[in-house]
């Protein structure tokens, strides 16, 4: 997935992103909505898909893949490729290896997360900020600060939609606040 995301957002258009991740969020929809409606369907889905999914993916409701490509849809759509990829990559990258990290190392609660996948997010998180926003200076840790709150918060939406929206919503006001400059 890493490698994947890595080259789309990177190589490909802002329009061939929308109309590849486009298409993938209507698949994912798609098979989703038709789990939900149909028992056999549902059975097949978690046979195959069983180690991927999260215990409350398996009932009928969406699963965090459909929502990471509906928020990718929608960043790639109101946001320019500056703000969209770093938003992209802080989901795909960050979120991941805080996940990875949280469950496998985790034990003392942070919110609603652990404390060494809120550390995970929030040092991944940076690196990326620095990189591919280095004229935010220390304001990327500050960015960054927000949205491991934001992770680690239980927000009844999922995070794979929340995170990388409120990430670039920030960095868009990080923009605005130095006077629009990117």
């Amino acid at each position: 997935m890493f490698g994947f995301a890595t080259i789309l957002f990177f190589f490909f258009s802002r329009e061939q992103i929308i109309i590849l991740s486009g298409f993938i969020t209507i698949g994912f929809v798609v098979v989703d909505l038709l789990r939900m409606q149909s028992t056999k369907i549902q059975q097949y889905f978690i046979f195959i898909f069983k180690p991927l999914l999260r215990e409350n993916e398996k009932d009928n409701k969406l699963t965090g893949a459909t929502f990471l490509f509906v928020s990718l849809t929608i960043i790639f759509i109101f946001f320019n490729k500056n703000t969209a990829i770093p938003a992209a990559l802080i989901l795909t990258i960050a979120d991941s290896f805080a996940a990875i990290f949280g469950k496998k190392l985790g034990r003392k609660r942070f919110l609603s997360k652990t404390v060494t996948g809120s550390i995970t997010f929030f040092l991944i998180g940076n690196v990326i900020f620095i990189i591919l926003l280095p004229e935010f200076g220390l304001l990327n840790i500050l960015i960054v600060a927000i949205l491991t709150v934001i992770e680690a918060l239980a927000i009844p939406v999922s995070d794979n939609l929340t995170l990388p929206i409120s990430a670039c919503l920030l960095i868009e006001v990080m923009i605005f606040i130095k006077g629009g400059v990117i």
